[in-house]
C-alpha cells in the first residue's frame, strides 16, 4: 500500500473534490458524495468475488485461473460495465477524467480496506479474501 501513497501524493488532484452532484452537477456536499460512490464501488467488487456471484460467473472464474494464483488483475475488473459506469462518476467527481481507471480503483480498494478482498502489494491486483 505504500506504493499507493506515493503514487497518490505525488498527484495531489487526484484526491481533490469539487462540488458536483453525480447525475445532475448540481452542487452538494462534495464529502458526502465522495464517500457514498466509493463505498458503491468496494460493494461491487466484494459482490464480483463473493461466494454468491463467483461460482457461477465464468467469465471471472476463468481470470482467476489465468495465472494459477487466483488474483485478477484491477486492469481486468475496470472493464465490467457496472464498474465502468462507477469509475467513469468517480473521475467526473474528483476530475480526474484522463486518469488511468485501474489506479483509481486501486486507490479507493486500498483506502477501504475491505475484510473480504486481498490488494496485491503493488495495486495492481486483487482477489477473494
Amino acid at each position: 500500500m505504500a506504493d499507493n501513497t506515493i503514487i497518490a501524493a505525488a498527484q495531489p488532484n487526484l484526491l481533490s473534490l469539487r462540488d458536483v452532484d453525480l447525475e445532475n452537477n448540481e452542487e452538494a456536499p462534495a464529502a458526502s458524495k465522495l464517500a457514498e460512490l466509493e463505498s458503491m464501488i468496494v460493494t461491487q467488487v466484494e459482490f464480483y468475488f463473493s461466494a454468491e456471484n463467483l461460482p457461477q460467473d465464468k467469465y471471472l472464474l476463468g481470470q482467476l485461473k489465468v495465472g494459477g494464483d487466483n488474483k485478477v488483475p484491477l486492469k481486468f475488473v475496470t472493464k465490467f460495465n457496472k464498474m465502468r459506469k462507477l469509475l467513469t462518476k468517480l473521475a467526473k467527481l474528483t476530475g480526474t477524467d484522463g486518469v488511468d481507471p485501474t489506479f483509481s480503483l486501486s486507490r479507493v480498494l486500498a483506502a477501504a480496506a475491505s475484510p473480504h478482498l486481498s490488494l496485491s502489494d503493488d495495486g495492481e491486483f486483487t482477489r477473494q479474501m
